[in-house]
């Protein structure tokens, strides 16, 4: 009971000090990115699931470790989130019966800048709901994978309100190299998705003319350097190439994994429904991703091992 007060003595305390930071969500991408904003000076109170996770984080990042998203939600005036789906966003935020949620105990003028890559009309709605509360939500997801985020070299995609980035801009540019806003909320979630079915297609046809290639006797290194120097070089060909690149280099382990594309190009999928746009590049790729998915441990792979699981899998 002693200990409970004493921590509830120290939120109030916290509560009361200005510039806290609030990050939730410390995997693979949101981890360097609390590191980053530590580094530029930024007092942050960390909160994440995993336990040993949070507190590895806290350590390097000399972060407070919430243990309750109401404390996050107390201490902090901006909170920034990194969860891997709709499902965990929405119970980050509007919370459960064990567990209440940020909106739950947010003040007025609060504003939230979500950095996962969920549902448009998932952000829309909680964006609509904050408003209730007094608050705003950004969408921000953002471009540049791992290395971009330990880099500090991340692209935000925004949607929300203008004033309320303005507010945060100096935030974001302490993990990333540019902002964009593109309009109303849900606008930096379809932002991502488009540019990541770009990213999931472009990288299936680049695994087929690769495996292609190598099929007809090519030499891998010299098709490249064609491929490279010529109409068909892409990001997918030039900067994560799947034999030569990076990902493949590190026998596709972490990345962007394949359940992550299948699960953006499902929500690009769905977000072209919504308005009846022919997506039958998107639907074509995702075939050969949800291929590589159930193969069972490769759906953990990054994306790029789509040349070996699938392309080159009975070679």
């Amino acid at each position: 009971m002693r200990m409970r007060w004493m921590r509830m003595t120290m939120v109030r305390r916290l509560a009361s000090a200005s510039g806290l930071v609030g990050f939730v969500g410390l995997g693979n991408m949101g981890a360097p990115m609390a590191v980053n904003l530590a580094r530029h000076g930024h007092r942050l109170v960390a909160f994440d699931s995993d336990r040993d996770r949070l507190m590895e984080v806290s350590r390097v990042a000399g972060a407070v470790p919430a243990e309750t998203l109401a404390e996050v939600a107390d201490m902090c005036r901006v909170v920034i989130s990194m969860l891997p789906s709709s499902p965990q966003v929405q119970l980050v935020y509007q919370g459960s019966p064990q567990q209440p949620g940020l909106l739950h105990h947010t003040r007025e003028h609060t504003i939230f800048i979500d950095c996962s890559t969920i549902d448009p009309a998932v952000s829309r709605m909680l964006s609509s709901l904050a408003h209730t509360h007094g608050a705003d939500i950004l969408d921000a997801p953002v471009s540049g994978g791992v290395p971009g985020a330990v880099a500090g070299e991340l692209t935000f995609m925004v949607g929300g309100p203008p004033e309320s980035l303005e507010r945060v801009s100096s935030l974001l540019r302490c993990m990333g190299t540019r902002i964009l806003h593109l309009g109303s909320s849900g606008c930096g979630q379809i932002a991502k998705l488009c540019n990541n079915l770009v990213m999931g297609v472009s990288m299936a046809a680049v695994c087929e003319a690769m495996a292609l290639a190598e099929m007809q006797g090519l030499d891998l290194r010299k098709f490249t350097e064609v491929l490279n120097s010529s109409s068909g070089s892409c990001w997918s060909s030039s900067n994560y190439n799947p034999v030569f690149g990076m990902a493949a280099k590190n026998h596709y382990h972490q990345g962007f994994s394949c359940n992550l594309m299948v699960k953006d190009l499902g929500l690009a999928l769905q977000a072209a429904s919504t308005v009846a746009s022919d997506a039958s590049m998107a639907r074509a790729a995702e075939a050969q991703y949800l291929s590589m998915q159930r193969q069972g441990s490769p759906a953990n792979k990054d994306f790029s091992g789509l040349y070996k699981y699938v392309y080159c899998k009975d070679r």
